[in-house]
Protein backbone atom coordinates (compact mmCIF):
# COMPACT_ATOMS: atom_id res chain seq x y z
CA UNK A 1 0.00 0.00 0.00
CA UNK A 2 1.17 3.51 -0.89
CA UNK A 3 2.46 5.61 2.27
CA UNK A 4 2.35 9.45 2.64
CA UNK A 5 5.62 8.95 3.74
CA UNK A 6 6.92 7.19 0.81
CA UNK A 7 5.17 10.07 -1.55
CA UNK A 8 6.54 12.44 -0.24
CA UNK A 9 10.28 10.77 -0.49
CA UNK A 10 9.60 10.18 -4.14
CA UNK A 11 8.70 13.80 -4.62
CA UNK A 12 11.78 14.84 -2.59
CA UNK A 13 13.97 12.28 -4.88
CA UNK A 14 12.06 13.94 -8.02
CA UNK A 15 12.86 17.48 -6.75
CA UNK A 16 16.40 16.32 -6.03
CA UNK A 17 16.52 15.02 -9.66
CA UNK A 18 15.61 18.51 -10.99
CA UNK A 19 17.77 20.23 -9.04
CA UNK A 20 20.52 17.78 -10.28
CA UNK A 21 19.60 18.47 -13.89
CA UNK A 22 18.94 22.14 -13.47
CA UNK A 23 22.87 21.83 -11.97
CA UNK A 24 24.71 19.80 -14.53
CA UNK A 25 22.70 22.13 -17.48
CA UNK A 26 24.41 25.25 -15.42
CA UNK A 27 27.54 23.56 -15.03
CA UNK A 28 27.43 22.41 -19.14
CA UNK A 29 26.55 26.54 -19.89
CA UNK A 30 29.30 27.62 -17.85
CA UNK A 31 31.77 24.97 -19.42
CA UNK A 32 30.58 25.83 -22.62
CA UNK A 33 30.44 29.45 -21.73
CA UNK A 34 34.59 29.40 -20.66
CA UNK A 35 35.40 27.39 -24.00
CA UNK A 36 33.73 29.77 -26.68
CA UNK A 37 35.73 32.38 -24.46
CA UNK A 38 39.02 30.61 -24.20
CA UNK A 39 38.20 30.36 -28.25
CA UNK A 40 37.48 33.85 -28.68
CA UNK A 41 40.93 34.81 -26.77
CA UNK A 42 43.12 32.34 -28.61
CA UNK A 43 41.54 34.20 -31.55
CA UNK A 44 42.63 37.19 -30.98
CA UNK A 45 46.05 36.21 -29.53
CA UNK A 46 46.29 34.78 -32.80
CA UNK A 47 45.64 37.59 -34.66
CA UNK A 48 47.40 39.89 -32.73
CA UNK A 49 50.58 37.48 -33.20
CA UNK A 50 50.06 37.19 -37.25
CA UNK A 51 49.77 40.82 -37.42
CA UNK A 52 52.51 41.42 -35.35
CA UNK A 53 54.53 38.90 -37.42
CA UNK A 54 53.25 40.69 -40.15
CA UNK A 55 53.62 44.10 -39.07
CA UNK A 56 57.92 43.18 -38.38
CA UNK A 57 58.24 41.33 -41.97
CA UNK A 58 57.24 44.29 -43.57
CA UNK A 59 59.25 46.50 -41.53
CA UNK A 60 61.63 48.83 -43.02
CA UNK A 61 65.04 49.18 -41.28
CA UNK A 62 66.49 52.34 -40.78
CA UNK A 63 69.90 52.92 -42.17
CA UNK A 64 71.83 54.14 -38.76
CA UNK A 65 74.64 55.96 -38.51
CA UNK A 66 77.71 54.32 -38.87
CA UNK A 67 79.98 54.11 -35.91
CA UNK A 68 83.26 56.46 -35.90
CA UNK A 69 84.36 58.43 -38.48
CA UNK A 70 83.34 56.41 -41.32
CA UNK A 71 79.75 58.12 -40.71
CA UNK A 72 81.27 60.95 -42.82
CA UNK A 73 82.10 59.58 -45.66
CA UNK A 74 80.44 60.18 -48.71
CA UNK A 75 79.41 57.04 -49.12
CA UNK A 76 77.23 56.76 -46.14
CA UNK A 77 75.51 60.03 -46.94
CA UNK A 78 74.44 58.18 -50.30
CA UNK A 79 73.19 55.11 -49.18
CA UNK A 80 71.30 57.41 -46.39
CA UNK A 81 69.33 59.46 -49.16
CA UNK A 82 69.24 56.09 -51.62
CA UNK A 83 67.39 53.83 -48.63
CA UNK A 84 65.14 57.21 -48.10
CA UNK A 85 63.96 57.54 -51.46
CA UNK A 86 63.64 53.56 -51.72
CA UNK A 87 61.52 53.51 -48.15
CA UNK A 88 58.97 55.56 -49.73
CA UNK A 89 58.35 54.53 -52.73
CA UNK A 90 57.84 51.23 -51.45
CA UNK A 91 55.14 53.02 -48.94
CA UNK A 92 53.69 54.42 -51.89
CA UNK A 93 53.76 51.30 -54.09
CA UNK A 94 54.10 48.05 -51.59
CA UNK A 95 54.18 46.17 -54.71
CA UNK A 96 57.33 47.98 -55.90
CA UNK A 97 59.76 44.81 -56.51
CA UNK A 98 62.39 46.95 -57.82
CA UNK A 99 62.55 49.15 -54.71
CA UNK A 100 62.73 46.56 -52.41
CA UNK A 101 65.22 44.81 -54.26
CA UNK A 102 67.18 48.05 -54.20
CA UNK A 103 66.54 48.53 -50.71
CA UNK A 104 68.01 45.26 -49.48
CA UNK A 105 71.08 45.85 -51.81
CA UNK A 106 71.77 48.83 -49.73
CA UNK A 107 71.20 46.97 -46.42
CA UNK A 108 73.69 44.17 -47.37
CA UNK A 109 76.54 46.55 -48.48
CA UNK A 110 75.54 48.55 -45.07
CA UNK A 111 76.05 44.91 -43.16
CA UNK A 112 79.80 44.91 -45.05
CA UNK A 113 80.50 48.63 -44.59
CA UNK A 114 79.66 48.90 -41.07
CA UNK A 115 80.02 45.01 -39.53
CA UNK A 116 76.71 45.24 -37.82
CA UNK A 117 75.25 42.22 -40.02
CA UNK A 118 72.29 40.87 -37.43
CA UNK A 119 70.99 44.37 -37.57
CA UNK A 120 71.15 44.86 -41.82
CA UNK A 121 70.58 40.84 -42.52
CA UNK A 122 67.29 41.23 -40.97
CA UNK A 123 66.45 44.50 -42.59
CA UNK A 124 67.52 42.58 -45.71
CA UNK A 125 65.69 39.53 -45.68
CA UNK A 126 62.16 41.31 -45.04
CA UNK A 127 62.60 42.85 -48.30
CA UNK A 128 63.87 39.60 -50.07
CA UNK A 129 60.48 37.93 -48.38
CA UNK A 130 58.27 40.81 -49.57
CA UNK A 131 59.42 40.63 -53.25
CA UNK A 132 59.05 36.57 -53.19
CA UNK A 133 55.56 36.27 -51.57
CA UNK A 134 54.34 38.35 -54.94
CA UNK A 135 56.61 36.40 -57.45
CA UNK A 136 58.89 32.92 -56.38
CA UNK A 137 60.92 32.97 -58.59
CA UNK A 138 62.31 36.74 -58.95
CA UNK A 139 66.21 36.03 -59.70
CA UNK A 140 67.58 39.13 -57.46
CA UNK A 141 65.56 37.88 -54.48
CA UNK A 142 66.75 34.31 -54.47
CA UNK A 143 70.52 35.58 -54.88
CA UNK A 144 69.50 37.36 -51.84
CA UNK A 145 67.94 35.39 -49.77
CA UNK A 146 70.77 32.67 -50.28
CA UNK A 147 73.45 35.03 -49.33
CA UNK A 148 72.04 36.36 -46.28
CA UNK A 149 71.59 32.51 -45.34
CA UNK A 150 75.23 32.26 -46.01
CA UNK A 151 75.85 35.62 -43.87
CA UNK A 152 73.48 33.99 -40.60
CA UNK A 153 75.94 31.34 -41.52
CA UNK A 154 72.95 29.17 -42.06
CA UNK A 155 74.95 27.34 -44.74
CA UNK A 156 72.91 24.15 -45.72
CA UNK A 157 69.89 26.40 -45.92
CA UNK A 158 72.47 28.88 -48.18
CA UNK A 159 73.52 25.87 -50.41
CA UNK A 160 69.84 24.27 -50.97
CA UNK A 161 68.56 27.78 -51.66
CA UNK A 162 71.48 28.82 -54.52
CA UNK A 163 71.56 24.66 -55.72
CA UNK A 164 67.79 25.59 -56.71
CA UNK A 165 68.56 28.90 -58.27
CA UNK A 166 71.59 26.58 -60.70
CA UNK A 167 68.95 24.61 -62.05
CA UNK A 168 67.55 27.72 -64.00
CA UNK A 169 70.47 29.53 -63.73
CA UNK A 170 72.98 27.43 -64.66
CA UNK A 171 75.77 30.51 -66.29
CA UNK A 172 75.63 33.08 -63.72
CA UNK A 173 79.01 33.71 -62.42
CA UNK A 174 77.11 35.17 -58.89
CA UNK A 175 74.78 32.03 -58.61
CA UNK A 176 78.54 30.05 -58.71
CA UNK A 177 79.94 32.85 -56.33
CA UNK A 178 77.12 31.74 -53.83
CA UNK A 179 77.76 27.75 -54.15
CA UNK A 180 81.76 27.85 -54.01
CA UNK A 181 81.22 29.99 -50.51
CA UNK A 182 78.51 27.37 -49.29
CA UNK A 183 80.24 24.10 -50.06
CA UNK A 184 83.30 25.67 -48.50
CA UNK A 185 81.74 26.39 -44.67
CA UNK A 186 80.27 22.75 -45.24
CA UNK A 187 83.48 21.53 -45.96
CA UNK A 188 82.57 20.02 -49.41
CA UNK A 189 86.22 21.54 -51.05
CA UNK A 190 86.21 19.20 -54.44
CA UNK A 191 82.59 21.36 -54.97
CA UNK A 192 83.51 24.13 -54.41
CA UNK A 193 86.82 23.64 -57.09
CA UNK A 194 84.19 22.60 -58.98
CA UNK A 195 82.10 26.16 -58.87
CA UNK A 196 84.75 28.51 -58.82
CA UNK A 197 86.29 26.75 -61.96
CA UNK A 198 82.71 27.51 -63.70
CA UNK A 199 82.55 31.31 -62.20
CA UNK A 200 86.07 32.06 -63.34
CA UNK A 201 85.42 30.69 -66.23
CA UNK A 202 82.02 32.95 -67.26
CA UNK A 203 83.03 36.09 -65.49
CA UNK A 204 87.11 36.41 -64.21
CA UNK A 205 86.05 39.87 -61.90
CA UNK A 206 87.49 40.50 -58.39
CA UNK A 207 84.38 37.84 -56.64
CA UNK A 208 86.11 34.80 -58.84
CA UNK A 209 89.69 35.61 -58.22
CA UNK A 210 89.02 36.31 -54.57
CA UNK A 211 87.15 32.75 -54.34
CA UNK A 212 90.39 31.04 -55.88
CA UNK A 213 92.72 32.50 -53.75
CA UNK A 214 90.81 31.43 -51.03
CA UNK A 215 90.71 27.67 -52.41
CA UNK A 216 94.28 28.42 -52.88
CA UNK A 217 95.18 28.66 -49.28
CA UNK A 218 92.34 25.92 -48.45
CA UNK A 219 94.78 24.10 -50.51
CA UNK A 220 98.18 25.17 -49.03
CA UNK A 221 99.05 26.94 -51.79
CA UNK A 222 100.34 30.47 -50.03
CA UNK A 223 101.95 31.68 -53.35
CA UNK A 224 99.02 30.49 -56.08
CA UNK A 225 96.65 32.38 -53.35
CA UNK A 226 98.69 35.44 -53.39
CA UNK A 227 98.68 35.91 -57.51
CA UNK A 228 94.91 34.84 -57.54
CA UNK A 229 94.37 37.56 -55.19
CA UNK A 230 96.68 40.58 -57.07
CA UNK A 231 93.91 39.84 -59.84
CA UNK A 232 91.15 40.38 -57.41
CA UNK A 233 92.84 43.65 -56.23
CA UNK A 234 93.47 44.70 -59.95
CA UNK A 235 90.38 43.86 -60.97
CA UNK A 236 88.28 46.54 -58.18
CA UNK A 237 87.92 49.77 -57.69
CA UNK A 238 90.44 51.30 -55.33
CA UNK A 239 88.37 52.46 -52.20
CA UNK A 240 85.18 50.03 -52.19
CA UNK A 241 84.57 48.04 -49.60
CA UNK A 242 85.59 44.76 -51.50
CA UNK A 243 88.53 46.02 -53.39
CA UNK A 244 90.12 46.92 -49.54
CA UNK A 245 88.75 43.98 -48.15
CA UNK A 246 90.29 42.33 -50.96
CA UNK A 247 93.63 44.05 -49.97
CA UNK A 248 93.48 43.44 -46.79
CA UNK A 249 93.69 39.71 -47.42
CA UNK A 250 96.88 39.98 -49.48
CA UNK A 251 98.63 41.62 -46.77
CA UNK A 252 97.12 38.54 -44.33
CA UNK A 253 98.26 36.19 -47.37
CA UNK A 254 101.97 37.74 -46.62
CA UNK A 255 101.82 37.97 -43.28
CA UNK A 256 101.38 33.93 -43.59
CA UNK A 257 104.89 33.64 -45.47
CA UNK A 258 106.63 36.46 -42.85
CA UNK A 259 106.85 39.16 -45.63
CA UNK A 260 105.23 41.89 -43.08
CA UNK A 261 107.30 44.39 -45.37
CA UNK A 262 105.00 43.76 -48.12
CA UNK A 263 101.55 43.08 -45.70
CA UNK A 264 102.45 46.31 -44.24
CA UNK A 265 102.49 47.94 -47.30
CA UNK A 266 99.37 46.79 -48.33
CA UNK A 267 97.44 47.78 -45.08
CA UNK A 268 98.82 51.36 -45.90
CA UNK A 269 97.79 51.69 -49.75
CA UNK A 270 94.06 50.27 -47.84
CA UNK A 271 94.03 52.87 -45.73
CA UNK A 272 95.28 55.61 -48.09
CA UNK A 273 91.97 54.47 -50.29
CA UNK A 274 89.67 53.95 -47.33
CA UNK A 275 90.52 56.53 -44.45
CA UNK A 276 90.32 53.97 -41.39
CA UNK A 277 88.69 51.04 -42.97
CA UNK A 278 89.01 48.75 -39.44
CA UNK A 279 90.39 45.81 -41.44
CA UNK A 280 93.62 47.42 -42.15
CA UNK A 281 93.53 49.06 -38.82
CA UNK A 282 93.46 45.70 -37.74
CA UNK A 283 96.57 44.77 -39.95
CA UNK A 284 98.53 47.68 -39.09
CA UNK A 285 97.93 46.19 -35.44
CA UNK A 286 99.35 43.20 -36.05
CA UNK A 287 102.20 44.46 -37.57
CA UNK A 288 102.49 46.37 -34.07
CA UNK A 289 102.08 43.16 -32.07
CA UNK A 290 104.71 41.17 -34.02
CA UNK A 291 107.16 44.14 -33.17
CA UNK A 292 106.22 44.31 -29.21
CA UNK A 293 104.56 47.71 -29.77
CA UNK A 294 101.48 47.08 -27.37
CA UNK A 295 100.25 50.03 -26.68
CA UNK A 296 100.10 50.82 -30.08
CA UNK A 297 98.02 47.58 -31.41
CA UNK A 298 95.70 48.25 -28.53
CA UNK A 299 95.19 52.36 -30.02
CA UNK A 300 94.83 50.46 -33.65
CA UNK A 301 92.18 47.67 -32.37
CA UNK A 302 90.34 50.56 -30.30
CA UNK A 303 90.05 52.42 -33.70
CA UNK A 304 88.87 49.55 -35.43
CA UNK A 305 86.38 48.61 -32.95
CA UNK A 306 84.96 52.00 -32.70
CA UNK A 307 84.20 52.43 -36.56
CA UNK A 308 82.64 48.63 -36.50
CA UNK A 309 80.46 45.87 -34.71
CA UNK A 310 82.78 43.17 -35.49
CA UNK A 311 83.96 40.94 -32.66
CA UNK A 312 86.97 40.25 -33.93
CA UNK A 313 88.92 43.45 -32.87
CA UNK A 314 87.57 42.98 -29.13
CA UNK A 315 88.69 39.39 -29.48
CA UNK A 316 92.34 40.57 -30.52
CA UNK A 317 92.35 43.37 -27.73
CA UNK A 318 92.08 40.69 -25.21
CA UNK A 319 95.09 38.87 -26.41
CA UNK A 320 97.03 42.20 -26.46
CA UNK A 321 96.01 43.28 -23.11
CA UNK A 322 97.29 39.78 -21.41
CA UNK A 323 100.98 40.75 -23.50
CA UNK A 324 100.93 43.82 -22.11
CA UNK A 325 100.54 42.80 -18.88
CA UNK A 326 96.98 44.08 -18.11
CA UNK A 327 95.46 40.60 -17.44
CA UNK A 328 92.47 42.03 -15.88
CA UNK A 329 91.59 44.36 -19.14
CA UNK A 330 92.05 41.17 -20.93
CA UNK A 331 89.28 39.48 -18.46
CA UNK A 332 86.80 42.69 -18.52
CA UNK A 333 86.63 42.38 -22.57
CA UNK A 334 86.46 39.09 -22.81
CA UNK A 335 83.57 38.65 -20.88
CA UNK A 336 81.88 41.42 -22.53
CA UNK A 337 82.16 39.91 -25.82
CA UNK A 338 80.33 36.88 -24.31
CA UNK A 339 77.90 38.89 -22.85
CA UNK A 340 77.22 40.40 -26.21
CA UNK A 341 76.92 36.87 -27.72
CA UNK A 342 74.94 35.56 -25.33
CA UNK A 343 72.05 37.86 -25.39
CA UNK A 344 71.99 37.43 -29.53
CA UNK A 345 72.18 33.77 -29.23
CA UNK A 346 69.20 34.24 -26.62
CA UNK A 347 66.88 35.57 -29.35
CA UNK A 348 67.95 32.16 -31.19
CA UNK A 349 66.27 30.20 -28.56
CA UNK A 350 63.31 32.52 -28.68
CA UNK A 351 62.64 31.72 -32.32
CA UNK A 352 63.69 34.60 -34.05
CA UNK A 353 65.08 32.19 -37.12
CA UNK A 354 66.78 35.54 -38.72
CA UNK A 355 69.73 35.41 -36.04
CA UNK A 356 73.34 34.81 -36.65
CA UNK A 357 75.06 31.49 -35.17
CA UNK A 358 78.23 32.65 -33.72
CA UNK A 359 79.12 28.90 -31.88
CA UNK A 360 82.92 29.06 -33.36
CA UNK A 361 83.17 32.36 -32.08
CA UNK A 362 81.29 32.16 -28.63
CA UNK A 363 83.75 28.75 -28.50
CA UNK A 364 87.17 30.74 -28.63
CA UNK A 365 85.84 33.78 -26.55
CA UNK A 366 84.91 30.92 -23.78
CA UNK A 367 88.41 29.57 -24.17
CA UNK A 368 89.47 33.38 -23.28
CA UNK A 369 88.64 32.92 -19.83
CA UNK A 370 89.24 29.44 -19.62
CA UNK A 371 86.09 28.09 -19.38
CA UNK A 372 86.50 24.98 -21.15
CA UNK A 373 82.99 23.07 -20.69
CA UNK A 374 81.19 26.42 -22.29
CA UNK A 375 83.99 26.26 -25.34
CA UNK A 376 83.42 22.86 -25.95
CA UNK A 377 79.72 22.83 -25.69
CA UNK A 378 79.53 25.90 -28.48
CA UNK A 379 82.92 24.04 -30.44
CA UNK A 380 80.31 20.97 -30.89
CA UNK A 381 77.39 22.91 -31.92
CA UNK A 382 79.10 24.61 -34.41
CA UNK A 383 81.19 21.02 -35.39
CA UNK A 384 77.40 19.22 -35.78
CA UNK A 385 76.45 21.88 -38.43
CA UNK A 386 79.29 21.20 -40.44
CA UNK A 387 81.45 17.79 -39.27
CA UNK A 388 83.59 18.44 -42.79
CA UNK A 389 84.65 21.88 -42.33
CA UNK A 390 88.57 22.48 -41.38
CA UNK A 391 87.95 25.84 -39.44
CA UNK A 392 85.09 23.60 -37.14
CA UNK A 393 87.18 20.89 -36.59
CA UNK A 394 90.31 22.91 -35.93
CA UNK A 395 88.08 24.77 -33.63
CA UNK A 396 87.10 21.36 -31.74
CA UNK A 397 90.59 20.46 -31.78
CA UNK A 398 92.18 23.11 -29.95
CA UNK A 399 89.26 23.16 -27.41
CA UNK A 400 89.67 19.86 -26.48
CA UNK A 401 93.53 20.34 -26.21
CA UNK A 402 92.68 22.95 -23.75
CA UNK A 403 91.24 20.73 -22.02
CA UNK A 404 93.26 18.12 -21.90
CA UNK A 405 91.79 15.47 -24.12
CA UNK A 406 94.61 14.76 -26.46
CA UNK A 407 93.08 11.86 -28.05
CA UNK A 408 89.89 13.55 -28.90
CA UNK A 409 92.12 16.91 -30.00
CA UNK A 410 93.85 14.89 -32.62
CA UNK A 411 91.20 12.85 -33.98
CA UNK A 412 89.58 16.50 -34.85
CA UNK A 413 93.16 18.25 -35.88
CA UNK A 414 93.59 15.20 -38.48
CA UNK A 415 90.51 16.49 -40.36
CA UNK A 416 91.23 19.90 -40.19
CA UNK A 417 94.86 18.95 -41.95
CA UNK A 418 92.66 17.09 -44.62
CA UNK A 419 93.24 19.71 -47.57
CA UNK A 420 97.16 20.30 -46.68
CA UNK A 421 96.23 23.59 -45.26
CA UNK A 422 99.60 25.52 -44.84
CA UNK A 423 98.55 28.01 -42.32
CA UNK A 424 100.80 28.35 -39.91
CA UNK A 425 98.27 28.70 -36.80
CA UNK A 426 96.64 25.51 -37.71
CA UNK A 427 100.00 23.61 -38.03
CA UNK A 428 100.98 25.03 -34.51
CA UNK A 429 97.79 23.95 -32.92
CA UNK A 430 98.41 20.36 -34.88
CA UNK A 431 101.84 20.20 -33.67
CA UNK A 432 101.30 21.08 -30.00
CA UNK A 433 98.37 18.37 -30.06
CA UNK A 434 100.66 15.37 -31.53
CA UNK A 435 103.13 16.35 -29.19
CA UNK A 436 100.85 15.62 -26.14
CA UNK A 437 99.46 12.80 -27.74
CA UNK A 438 102.83 11.44 -27.69
CA UNK A 439 103.72 11.82 -31.51
CA UNK A 440 106.46 14.06 -30.44
CA UNK A 441 107.92 13.39 -34.46
CA UNK A 442 105.48 14.65 -36.36
CA UNK A 443 104.64 17.37 -33.50
CA UNK A 444 108.04 19.05 -34.09
CA UNK A 445 107.62 18.56 -38.43
CA UNK A 446 104.26 20.30 -38.32
CA UNK A 447 105.85 23.37 -36.11
CA UNK A 448 109.11 23.31 -37.83
CA UNK A 449 107.16 23.73 -41.18
CA UNK A 450 105.11 26.36 -39.73
CA UNK A 451 107.54 28.22 -38.27
CA UNK A 452 109.88 28.04 -41.36
CA UNK A 453 109.14 31.70 -42.56
CA UNK A 454 108.94 33.33 -39.66
CA UNK A 455 105.00 33.84 -39.93
CA UNK A 456 103.26 36.49 -37.87
CA UNK A 457 101.17 34.11 -35.46
CA UNK A 458 99.89 35.11 -31.86
CA UNK A 459 102.74 35.43 -29.66
CA UNK A 460 101.83 33.91 -26.79
CA UNK A 461 100.97 30.35 -29.76
CA UNK A 462 104.80 30.45 -30.94
CA UNK A 463 106.07 30.26 -27.31
CA UNK A 464 103.72 27.59 -26.49
CA UNK A 465 105.35 25.77 -29.84
CA UNK A 466 108.85 26.78 -29.46
CA UNK A 467 108.96 24.84 -25.96
CA UNK A 468 107.86 21.95 -27.91
CA UNK A 469 110.88 22.67 -30.16
CA UNK A 470 113.50 22.38 -27.50
CA UNK A 471 112.16 18.99 -25.64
Amino acid sequence: MYSKSAGIQADLLLTHLEISKKIIMKKRFLYFSILFLFAIASGFIILKYKKDKTRKESEFFEIIPRKGNSIQSPEWALSKKMSLGFIQKIKDNPSDSKSLIGLAAIYLQEARSSGNFAYYDKAALNCVNAVLKKDANNFEAQTFRAMIYLSQHHFTEGLKAATQIEKTYSYNAFVYGILVDANVELGNYQAALDDADKMVSIRPDIRSYSRISYLREIYGDIPGAIEAMKLAVDAGAPGTESTEWARVQLGKLYEQLGEMKYAEMYYTISLDNRPAYPYALAGIARIAVNRRDYQKAIELYQRADSSSNDYSFKEALVEVYKLAGDKQRSLSVANAIIDEMEKAAEKMVKGDSSGHYADREMAYAYLSVDNYDKAIEHALLEYNRRPNNIDANETLGWVYYKKADYAKAQSFIKTALQTDCKNPTLLCQAGLIYAKAGDKMNAKNLIQHALKNNPNISPLLKSEVEQVLNL
